[in-house]
């Protein structure tokens, strides 16, 4: 596997910066109002929730991802929400697969590669938020991820979650 290019690392990381700086900023803009009881929750069409926001504007999870990212690491196990920018067609070479692009909230692009064979297609638009779980494969292309199903063997396994259904 090709590691990510010098200029693409730091691309992802002056975009990492400047959620931070816009989400410092929104929190100077509110006026010194007292912090919600609990995490600003976004939503997609369809009532989709997205995951709660972490202080650097990173959904829980996304930090995982972009830092096997720049290592160019795989095989790591991660769990995230992301929004939908293009549905793809199937791939139908050998075992077909569901897929899809979404981006993290630093912009950083990742395709969802979902085994149809082993569970039920999940409807999925452009502009959902969909959370996942499965393993992040670095690429120069953003990185993929896939073994979002149950695992057949019986060890762990992933899903994926779009307008409250969830599958495994």
């Amino acid at each position: 596997m090709s590691r990510p290019s010098p200029l693409k690392r730091i691309v992802v990381a002056l975009l990492a910066i400047v959620a931070a700086v816009v989400a410092w900023v929104r929190e100077q803009q509110g006026g010194g109002a007292t912090a919600p009881t609990s995490p600003p929750v976004a939503t997609a069409p369809g009532g989709a929730s997205r995951a709660p926001a972490r202080e650097d504007g990173l959904v829980p999870g996304e930090a995982e991802i972009v830092a096997a990212y720049e290592a160019g690491r795989g095989g790591v196990w991660v769990e995230s929400a992301a929004r939908v920018y293009r549905v793809l067609p199937d791939d139908r070479e050998g075992v077909p697969h569901q897929r899809f692009l979404v981006r993290l909230t630093n912009g950083l692009s990742v395709k969802i590669s979902h085994n149809i064979d082993l569970a039920r297609r999940i409807e999925v638009e452009v502009g959902d938020v969909v959370r996942f779980r499965g393993r992040y494969e670095a690429n120069d292309l953003g990185g993929v991820v896939h073994w979002t199903h149950h695992d057949p063997r019986g060890g762990p396994g992933g899903w994926l979650e779009n307008r409250g259904r969830r599958v495994e």
